[in-house]
């Protein structure tokens, strides 16, 4: 990606949560919850808006819930490398 893509994203996204979706709260990763609802829509059509942005890859620990952005897994990391 281009240099300020991420930081355009955000910035975009930001903007169409607080215009659309006022007041709604942090989101969280519970896809049913109201909160997840509103920033998927500002997700979604900043995506529509910007299609430069590249999605983060994302792991999940799966004992206890830590979320890694950007960065491998440490164990799965350190599994896979046994292979």
């Amino acid at each position: 990606m281009p240099n300020g893509v991420s930081v355009l994203h955000e910035v975009i996204e930001s903007y169409l949560g607080g215009v659309n979706s006022p007041g709604s709260g942090i989101p969280t990763f519970d896809k049913t919850t109201a909160e997840f609802k509103a920033y998927e829509k500002a997700h979604n059509e900043t995506e529509r808006i910007d299609p430069r942005h590249i999605a983060p890859v994302k792991s999940q620990d799966p004992v206890d819930g830590k979320l890694y952005i950007n960065k491998p897994h440490p164990i799965i990391q350190e599994l896979m490398s046994n292979y």
